[in-house]
């Protein structure tokens, strides 16, 4: 699945997903068409930037 196909599988998923429900990566991943290693990929490099973003606004307090 390439990877504008992932973003919008994962809109979806958060338009439908329920308050307070919590997917796992298996279950991200079927969804999306990809592997659980592909989703891991896509969530360390989401935190990694959000981290950056933070420690660039000084939020680095709400990190932990």
């Amino acid at each position: 699945m390439r990877n504008n196909e992932i973003d919008i599988a994962l809109e979806v998923l958060c338009r439908l997903a329920k308050p307070g429900q919590c997917l796992n990566t298996r279950e991200i991943a079927e969804v999306c068409g990809c592997s659980q290693v592909t989703i891991s990929q896509i969530m360390r490099e989401a935190l990694k930037k959000a981290r950056i973003r933070a420690e660039r606004l000084q939020l680095r307090d709400y990190l932990e």
